[in-house]
């Protein structure tokens, strides 16, 4: 008979929720006994955190609200700085370009939806880098 000799310590992989366990456990985390009667009799399985989803209401409407903003301080900032502010507003004039509308008051709300649909989306997108490295 051959025998293997292992330098480091083989964990357990549990066959219920696919956890590695160090050799000495009795018992996983999910409740799964390596070791029938190792778990203590006062023993409950810890609490799953789970993360909320990323596509909900609540995110895409928080999103456009940052792209509202977003697009406000845009504004204000570049009329009071043009020469630094003047490239954050080529995103205003996306939906005013796709309509054919050439420049007036009559485009000024458009330029706020397709901004802060604009930002909105590049906040939106951070986020959801967020929300993925989290987990």
């Amino acid at each position: 008979m051959v025998e293997f000799c292992y330098a480091w310590p083989i964990e357990m992989t549990c066959p219920s929720c696919g956890l590695e366990n160090p050799p000495s456990a009795q018992y996983c985390d999910c409740g799964y006994e390596f070791v029938p009667g190792g778990k203590p009799k006062d023993w409950t399985p810890a609490q799953q955190f789970e993360r909320p989803a990323l596509f909900t209401l609540k995110h895409l409407v928080r999103c456009w609200a940052i792209g509202v903003v977003t697009v406000l301080v845009i504004v204000a900032l570049s009329s009071v700085v043009p020469s630094v502010f003047w490239i954050f507003i080529f995103p205003l004039w996306i939906l005013p370009a796709i309509a054919g509308l050439g420049d007036g008051d009559h485009v000024y709300p458009l330029m706020l939806l397709g901004g802060s649909l604009f930002y909105g989306g590049v906040s939106f997108l951070i986020l959801g880098l967020v929300h993925v490295a989290g987990t």
